[in-house]
């Protein structure tokens, strides 16, 4: 069963390929084709391997100092 932030970013990636499969039959243009097929591929790792809190947290409060 999908969750919603799954099912958010299948679309997401369909979506993506739809237009690199427009774009290079409008164009035959490959490197504008690769843009939007790297777009899919992000998608895709972000849904396989969502970002950490943790990580998230720690990249903003790195340059903090607390308890000084």
């Amino acid at each position: 069963m999908l969750n919603k932030r799954q099912k958010n970013m299948i679309i997401k990636i369909k979506k993506a390929i739809e237009e690199s499969i427009s774009v290079f039959k409008a164009s035959n243009d490959v490197t504008v084709c690769l843009s939007y097929l790297y777009k899919s591929k992000d998608l895709y790792s972000e849904l396989i391997k969502p970002i950490d809190n943790e990580k998230i947290l720690d990249s903003i409060f790195k340059g903090f100092c607390v308890g000084k």
